[in-house]
C-alpha cells in the first residue's frame, strides 16, 4: 500500500494561533462593550495580561448611591470557550449576589453556561452594574443579606452604607496594584485640576488623528498582540 501522509486535527493545526486568536477575542469584546455605554462604569485590560480586566462603578442612585466600587474582571485562559468571567470586588460589599468572603460575584446564576456566540463579556458586566440598582435575593450567595433585604430594610440599608464609606474611604489608596493600567484616584487639586474639570463641564473634548482610524494594540512591523508600548500610545494624546 501506498504511504499516506498523517492527517493532523484542526486543533493542532490551529494551536500556534491560539493566542492570536483568543487575544483578537478580547479585543472584539472590548469594542463591543465601549459600543454599549453601561452607566458609571469604567473598564481597562490590564498592562501586563489581556485576559485582566480593571474595573470602577460609580452608583447614580438606589440603594448603593454613592458607592465606588473597584473589581476585578477575571477571564479564563481559554476563551471564549469557556466559563462564565469572573467578578471579583476589592472592597467587602454587603448584597445578596456576592459572596461575604471573596467578595466574588455569584455570576454563575445568570450565566450557567456560557454559550460562545450567545454571550458576551459586556453582559456580565451589565449585570454587575443591574445588581446595584435592581436587588435580586433568588440564588444569593450571601443569605443574611437577602433575608435582611426581605424582612429589615432599614437594617440592610445601615449595612450598605457601611459598604459605600468602606468603598470611599479606600478610594485613594495607594500600592493596591503597580500594572499601569490600575485605575488609581487622587483627591481633587484646584492648581492641577482646574483646567481639567473646566473642560469637562463643558462638554468639550480635543479631536485628534485617533478619532480618524483606531488605535491598534499591535505594534508596526509585528504581529505580536498587545504590543505596542506606552511611549507609542502616547503620541496620539
Amino acid at each position: 500500500m501506498l504511504d499516506r501522509p498523517k492527517q493532523c486535527r484542526v486543533e493542532d493545526d490551529l494551536h500556534p494561533y491560539q493566542d492570536y486568536l483568543r487575544e483578537y477575542a478580547l479585543i472584539s469584546e472590548y469594542k463591543m462593550l465601549c459600543q454599549h455605554h453601561i452607566p458609571g462604569l469604567y473598564m481597562i485590560p490590564s498592562a501586563n495580561a489581556g485576559h485582566v480586566w480593571f474595573g470602577v462603578l460609580f452608583v447614580r442612585s438606589g440603594l448603593y448611591k454613592g458607592g465606588i466600587f473597584r473589581f476585578t474582571l477575571l477571564i479564563s485562559d481559554n476563551f471564549p470557550d469557556s466559563t462564565p468571567p469572573r467578578v471579583i470586588f476589592e472592597n467587602k460589599i454587603f448584597h445578596p449576589c456576592i459572596n461575604e468572603e471573596t467578595q466574588e460575584l455569584n455570576v454563575s446564576s445568570v450565566f450557567n453556561i456560557w454559550c460562545e456566540n450567545e454571550n458576551h463579556v459586556w453582559q456580565v458586566l451589565q449585570y454587575t452594574s443591574k445588581i446595584f440598582y435592581e436587588i435580586p435575593t433568588e440564588n444569593s450567595v450571601n443569605l443574611i443579606a437577602a433575608d435582611l433585604y426581605n424582612s429589615d430594610i432599614e437594617k440592610y440599608k445601615e449595612l450598605v452604607g457601611e459598604s459605600i464609606e468602606s468603598s470611599k474611604q479606600s478610594l485613594f489608596k495607594r500600592n493596591l496594584s503597580d500594572d499601569a493600567h490600575y485605575f488609581r484616584f487622587e483627591e481633587f487639586n484646584e492648581t492641577l485640576h482646574y483646567d481639567a474639570r473646566v473642560t469637562l463641564k463643558s462638554g468639550q473634548c480635543r479631536t485628534n488623528s485617533i478619532s480618524k482610524r483606531a488605535l491598534s494594540w499591535i505594534n508596526e512591523g509585528t504581529l505580536k498582540p498587545c504590543s505596542i508600548s506606552a511611549e507609542s500610545i502616547a503620541m496620539y494624546k
